[in-house]
């Protein structure tokens, strides 16, 4: 792993959207790990839906996060050089990450109950 974990943002709960942070929150070398969006999206982080205010992640740990219908990670979001590593959705898409964009990320071992168990409606790139 690459990060430095000089934050962590672990076991918060959302009744609705972004376990640990909800629109444009900026994460650079953290660990999102054990956050939950009860009944909507982005279990670690999440930006609003389907507009242009998205949460960034640079350098960031995203593990063991929890969404109840899209983004078990990360919902609406830029991150790069980040690792998506065991995130949920329970009763939708996107386990790692929905709608949002990738750069040089890894996304290992993440699962959704419908469509897209690493990512659904993403861009990936190198």
């Amino acid at each position: 792993m690459r990060h430095r974990r000089d934050r962590f943002d672990i076991g918060n709960v959302a009744r609705r959207r972004g376990g640990a942070g909800y629109r444009c929150f900026l994460y650079d070398g953290c660990v999102v790990s054990n956050n939950t969006a009860q009944n909507e999206y982005g279990g670690g982080i999440a930006g609003h839906n389907n507009t242009t205010v998205r949460c960034d992640a640079y350098d960031t740990l995203f593990v063991d996060n929890t969404a109840a219908q899209r983004g078990g990670g990360v919902y609406n979001g830029y991150i790069e050089r980040c690792d998506l590593i065991r995130n949920e959705v329970t009763g939708g898409t996107g386990g790692g990450a929905q709608l949002s964009f990738l750069t040089d990320c890894n996304v290992i071992s993440n699962s959704s109950s419908a469509n897209g168990g690493g990512t659904a409606n993403c861009w990936l790139t190198n």
